[in-house]
């Protein structure tokens, strides 16, 4: 089944996580763990579907940040 641009090609969803390619650095205070930031591992954006983890193949100018 042919599912529209910027969607899941294999399940059709919508929702997408850079997790995989990111990192989120804490820091304690007070005894309680904050993060501070997040950080990206590579130069290279990758979007991950959340229902089955199927990279999205995507322009660059379609993303806004």
């Amino acid at each position: 089944m042919k599912y529209p641009k910027n969607t899941c090609q294999s399940c059709g969803n919508d929702e997408f996580t850079s997790q995989l390619n990111s990192y989120d650095v804490f820091k304690l205070e007070k005894n309680k763990l904050v993060l501070q930031s997040s950080e990206a591992i590579e130069d290279k954006l990758a979007l991950y579907c959340r229902e089955c983890s199927e990279e999205l193949i995507f322009d660059e100018k379609d993303v806004k940040l």
